[in-house]
């Protein structure tokens, strides 16, 4: 965290702590066995939320190494399905949200992952799914829940 705020990061995506509301990244968290987690103070740094069940490496890339297996080669029309769940059931329960996909050229990149993307896209669509870039989606939360530093280190 530290890094990225010195060279002007706004936002980021890898933290995994929220399904879909961004949230603002902490400092690091103190952790001792012996005493109750202590959370880090709160920064101007924006996590935006991903989850691997929404990344499309896990379940189209088959990996093989000596210690195990990640079987990917998913059938494409079931992972469209648990993808189009995922946005109905954050719209169902969230007043405002952001579902994050990640596509990646080598996996979704393929004839019959590339049919399915565009069936994706069309599906958001009909359900009112509005499509921002990070940035956008960081300077909304932003203004949503402005970073102060005197709120955010009394916590």
């Amino acid at each position: 965290m530290e890094l990225l705020l010195r060279h002007g990061f706004v936002y980021e995506s890898n933290l995994m702590g929220n399904d879909y509301t961004p949230y603002r990244a902490r400092t690091p968290d103190t952790i001792d066995i012996q005493k109750p987690l202590k959370f880090g103070d709160a920064t101007p740094l924006i996590e935006i939320p991903v989850s691997w069940s929404l990344d499309d490496a896990p379940h189209f890339e088959l990996v093989r190494t000596p210690n195990w297996v990640q079987p990917g080669l998913m059938n494409a029309t079931n992972v469209l399905e648990n993808w189009v769940h995922d946005f109905l059931y954050m719209a169902d329960t969230t007043a405002w949200g952001a579902v994050t996909y990640t596509f990646h050229p080598y996996c979704t990149g393929r004839g019959h992952r590339m049919i399915v993307l565009e069936k994706l896209i069309q599906q958001l669509i009909r359900k009112d799914a509005v499509f921002l870039r990070m940035d956008e989606l960081a300077g909304e939360y932003d203004e949503q829940a402005p970073f102060s530093r005197a709120v955010h280190a009394a916590r």
